[in-house]
C-alpha cells in the first residue's frame, strides 16, 4: 500500500509520500545525532592539537606542553562555536560534502587565531606562535574533513533507510487529512514522512485507508509510528477525545492538526511536526537522551549487580535443583514495552506441576504451590534477580511498572477492563522494581482500589521520570522490600 500526497481538494499529485513496507523498523534521534558529532568534533580538534604539538616537537619533553595544551583546548571551544554558528549540526549539513574542506578551513582558522593569541598571551613568541597557529590549522582541517566526510557517509545512509525519518499516521479522511498530506509533501526539508490514513470510526480497509482505530494501535506495536496525527475538525470535539483515549497507550507523539494547514501557511512556521500547525496532545516518555540515558544505565548497573551476586545466584539456583525435580528457572510471557509480549526469567519458586504459566491465579499467602526454598527467597525478593538478564537482553528496565502476565485477573474480569487506563503503562519497558512497589503496593491484587493505585503509581512514575528518581527507587527498594509483608 502507497499513500498518496493530495492537494488541499484531495486532488491526486501524483507522487507518492511514502510506501509503509519499506519504512526501517529502527530510527536515530537526530538531537542525539547532532549532539555526538559535537562531541566527535571536540575530539578530532583535541587530536589536531595534539598532532600539532608532535610535529613541531618530534622529540619527547623538548618543550613544556602546559602552555599547548591550553591553547588547544582554546581553539578547540573557539572552533565549535563557528561550527555552530555556521549551522554545521543543521541535518542537511551533516550529510552534504560539497566545498566540505573550504567550509571547514574558515570556522578552524579563528580557532587557530585564538589559540595563537592564547599563547602570546603565555609569552610562547611570535614566531612559534603562528607556526602553531599554521599547523593546527592544517591539522584541525585535514583532520574535521576526514571525519566529517564519514559521519556524511553514513547520515546518507541513514537517510536512504529511512532511520533518520519521523513517521506519522494521520486519523481522519475528510479534506482537512487530505490538506495535511499535502503540506508533508511540499516540505521537501522535513522528515516527516506519513505511514497511513486511518478512519477514526469503524471500517473496512481500502486502498485510501489502512483501517480504523484498531488497526492504527496494532500498526503502532507492529510498525515504526513515531507521531499520530488527528485531522479532524474542531467542531468533532467528541469524536477527537474518543481518537485520543484510544490511542494513548501507543509509544508515539500525538498531535491534533489545525485548520490552518488548509491556508498553507506552513513554511516557516514552528511545530512539534515542524510541517503544519499542530497542537501537541500527548508526548513520549521516554526520547532522545532521556532513551539513552535509561538504556546505559539500566545495562551498565544490570551487568555489574549480575557480576556481584554470581555467587548468590549459584548457591540460590542449587537449593532450587536440590529440593526437587524441574527447572531451576521459571520462564513466563509477559507484557512489555508497547503491549508486546516477551519472556521473563526468574528463579523458580513453584512445584513443577503446579506452576501457572498463564497467571490465571495470583500467588497468595500461605499458597500451597510455593516450595519451601521458593518461600524463602520470594519473602527476600531474590526470586526476582534472574530478571538482571531481561534488562541486558532490552526486554525489561531496572525501574518501571511492574510486568503483568496477559491473563492477569481480578476475579473474573482481566485487569485491562477492569481500569481504563492500564494500557499506558506499556508506555516504558517494564522494570524489576517501580514506584508503586517501594509505595507499598507489591503482591496480590484483590480488589479494584488496589489495581486503580497501582496504576495511578506506575502512570506518575512515566509522567515524572528521572535518572536520580530510578536511583532512589532502587534504594528504596533495597530498603524496604527486604522486609516487605506483601512478599510472599
Amino acid at each position: 500500500m502507497k499513500i498518496w500526497s493530495k492537494d488541499a481538494t484531495g486532488a491526486d499529485l501524483g507522487q507518492p509520500v511514502v510506501s509503509y513496507e519499506t519504512l526501517s523498523t529502527t530510527t536515530l534521534s537526530i538531537p542525539v545525532l547532532k549532539d555526538l558529532v559535537q562531541a566527535g568534533d571536540g575530539i578530532v580538534l583535541l587530536a589536531a592539537g595534539a598532532a600539532s604539538y608532535r610535529i613541531m616537537f618530534p622529540a619527547p619533553f623538548v618543550q613544556p606542553i602546559g602552555e599547548y595544551v591550553v591553547a588547544t583546548f582554546i581553539a578547540t571551544a573557539i572552533t565549535l562555536f563557528m561550527l555552530r554558528k555556521s549551522h554545521f549540526y543543521s541535518l542537511e549539513r551533516l550529510h552534504t560534502l560539497t566545498d566540505l574542506i573550504t567550509d571547514l578551513f574558515r570556522v578552524v582558522v579563528p580557532g587557530a587565531v585564538g589559540g595563537a593569541a592564547c599563547l602570546l598571551t603565555l609569552r610562547t613568541g611570535m614566531a612559534t606562535s603562528a607556526i602553531w597557529a599554521i599547523e593546527w590549522t592544517a591539522c584541525g582541517t585535514i583532520l574535521s574533513s576526514l571525519y566529517r566526510a564519514l559521519i556524511g557517509i553514513s547520515v546518507r545512509g541513514w537517510l536512504r533507510a529511512g532511520r533518520l525519518d519521523q513517521n506519522v499516521a494521520v486519523v481522519g479522511t475528510g479534506d482537512l487529512s487530505s490538506a495535511f498530506i499535502a503540506s508533508v509533501s511540499r516540505d521537501k526539508k522535513s522528515r516527516t514522512r506519513v505511514f497511513g490514513c486511518y478512519s477514526p470510526v469503524p471500517v473496512e480497509a481500502t486502498d485510501d485507508v489502512r483501517g480504523d482505530l484498531d488497526t492504527l494501535v496494532l500498526d503502532c506495536r507492529l510498525h515504526r509510528v513515531d507521531a499520530i496525527a488527528i485531522a479532524l475538525p474542531a467542531s468533532q470535539s467528541d469524536l477527537i477525545r474518543s481518537v485520543v483515549a484510544k490511542v494513548r497507550s501507543c509509544i508515539a507523539d500525538v498531535f491534533i492538526v489545525s485548520d490552518l494547514c488548509r491556508l498553507h501557511v506552513n513554511e516557516g512556521v514552528p511545530g512539534p511536526l515542524d510541517i503544519s500547525p499542530v497542537v501537541s496532545v500527548i508526548e513520549r516518555p521516554l526520547r532522545d537522551w532521556k532513551l539513552v540515558q535509561k538504556a546505559v544505565f539500566d545495562r551498565v548497573v544490570a551487568a555489574l549487580l549480575l557480576t556481584m551476586l554470581l555467587p548468590i545466584l549459584l548457591v540460590v539456583a542449587l537449593l532450587i535443583r536440590l529440593e526437587g525435580p524441574g527447572p531451576i528457572l521459571f520462564r513466563q510471557m509477559r507484557m512489555g514495552l508497547n503491549n508486546n509480549l516477551f519472556r521473563i526469567y526468574k528463579f523458580r519458586t513453584m512445584h513443577s506441576h503446579m506452576t501457572d504459566r498463564l497467571s490465571f491465579r495470583q500467588t497468595s499467602r500461605f499458597d500451597p504451590r510455593v516450595t519451601r526454598v521458593g518461600r524463602v527467597i520470594r519473602r527476600l525478593s531474590i526470586d526476582e534477580l534472574p530478571q538482571l538478564l531481561n534488562v541486558l537482553l532490552g526486554d525489561m528496565s531496572l525501574v518501571g511498572p511492574r510486568p503483568h502476565a496477559p491473563g492477569t485477573r481480578l476475579g473474573d474480569r482481566k485487569v485491562d477492563i477492569v481500569v481504563a487506563t492500564y494500557a499506558q503503562r506499556h508506555r516504558v519497558k517494564p522494570g524489576i522494581t517501580g514506584l508503586a512497589q517501594v509505595s507499598g503496593y507489591r503482591g496480590e491484587m484483590t480488589t479494584e482500589e488496589q489495581v486503580i493505585e497501582r496504576i495511578k503509581y506506575d502512570l506518575e512514575y512515566i509522567d515524572n521520570w528521572s535518572i536520580w528518581q530510578d536511583i532512589k527507587i532502587m534504594f528504596l527498594t533495597v530498603l524496604r522490600e527486604s522486609r516487605s509483608r506483601n512478599a510472599y
